[in-house]
């Protein structure tokens, strides 16, 4: 009886996964223009990691279409919860059967459960294997991808001018499908994906301090006063949330120890929960975010941000309705700082000018860095 049982739910599994096969087969989903680019090579295991709803699954499945026979396999499927122990038993057996050549596993939160399959597969056949994660997988080939940049926004929003598409992009936020919604579903789709998340109360707490300068405990002594929780619980929510890169801490230059900026994956969230607005905060925000693609900002007294890029200290102030007046004396200041800046750029609303001393400074609108190469 206990053979019989295990036959007929073994079948039983697999007639599951051969729907999956022949539906995955027939979809061919519209490959979307981002910069992330997954090589497509032999018998490698690699993971894509990253923030919610930036776009993940679209991306592993246009990867799909540079081989001839993917598996795609949905870990977050309802419909599979209470079947996955057994679709791991069964999956090395299946793919290597169907001759496929690339296994997806994606919004795979437990990869012990697969480890036996994946070892199986990578021994015994020439499949590649991409494992879809929130969080970094050890020991793998990592690719990371974020939200959105600007760049990105305009190959897919429509408008005529950099500025107008700006004013969108600040709305829309970094994550794709908002830019493609009707804008009476806008916020409340975020408010969805928001819900969504983990720990999604400790999220939305600590969103009103986009921008500030503080530390872990500085939040937890906030949102303990309206949401019980223990120091533990909120500091190992802090910890996933920088490992799934929902939130980013920006360090003081020289000063380790020192509290850090506060920023976020999506720097629009925040309006969609409360209709109080930091412009200067968020504006920072999609600053960082443009930066953190080159490498690791920093910020100082007299400097939002500053990055070391080959081999050169770059500034950067961000000063949306700053005056001309204003602005050159931010860049004085910052010049007494940091005698070795080898440029300086002021990101703007609008206002353009350039200065060679008392160090070479380029003031202007976000839409322009952001689409620029010069720095």
């Amino acid at each position: 009886m206990g053979l019989l049982c295990y036959n007929i739910q073994k079948g039983k599994t697999i007639d599951i996964l051969e729907r999956i096969y022949e539906k995955e087969q027939k979809h061919s989903p519209k490959p979307l223009p981002r910069k992330l680019a997954i090589p497509p090579i032999k018998r490698e295991i690699y993971n894509l990691y990253g923030p919610p709803k930036v776009g993940k699954t679209t991306l592993a499945k246009s990867h799909s279409q540079h081989f001839k026979n993917p598996l795609y396999l949905d870990c977050g499927d309802i419909r599979l919860q209470q079947h996955l122990p057994d679709i791991a038993d069964s999956l090395a057996h299946f793919t290597i059967q169907k001759q496929c050549d690339l296994l997806i596993l994606d919004h795979l939160c437990s990869p012990a459960l697969f480890q036996d399959a994946l070892d199986k597969i990578h021994a015994h056949s020439l499949a590649s294997i991409l494992l879809v994660s929130k969080s970094p997988l050890p020991n793998l080939a990592q690719y990371q991808l974020s939200g959105l940049d600007f760049e990105e926004y305009v190959s897919f929003a429509h408008s005529n001018t950099a500025e107008h598409l700006f004013n969108l992009f600040l709305l829309d936020g970094t994550m794709p499908e908002i830019c493609l919604l009707d804008e009476s579903k806008k916020g409340e789709r975020k408010r969805e994906i928001l819900a969504l998340c983990d720990s999604t109360r400790v999220l939305q707490g600590i969103l009103p301090f986009m921008g500030h300068t503080l530390t872990t405990h500085h939040l937890y002594t906030h949102l303990k006063k309206t949401q019980p929780m223990s120091k533990d619980t909120m500091y190992r929510c802090i910890h996933d949330f920088e490992q799934q890169k929902i939130v980013f801490f920006v360090p003081k230059l020289h000063h380790e120890k020192a509290p850090k900026k506060l920023y976020f994956w999506d720097f629009s969230l925040f309006s969609a929960i409360s209709y109080q607005r930091n412009f200067v905060a968020l504006f920072e925000n999609m600053i960082f975010l443009e930066l953190q693609k080159i490498g690791q900002p920093f910020y100082s007294n007299h400097l939002d941000f500053l990055l070391a890029t080959k081999g050169a200290n770059i500034g950067f102030i961000a000063a949306p309705f700053s005056s001309e007046d204003s602005i050159c004396n931010r860049i004085e200041k910052a010049h007494s700082q940091h005698k070795d800046l080898a440029r300086l750029y002021v990101i703007t609303l609008g206002t353009a000018f350039e200065r060679k001393a008392p160090l070479p400074s380029f003031v202007l609108p976000f839409w322009e860095f952001a689409l620029g190469e010069q720095w």
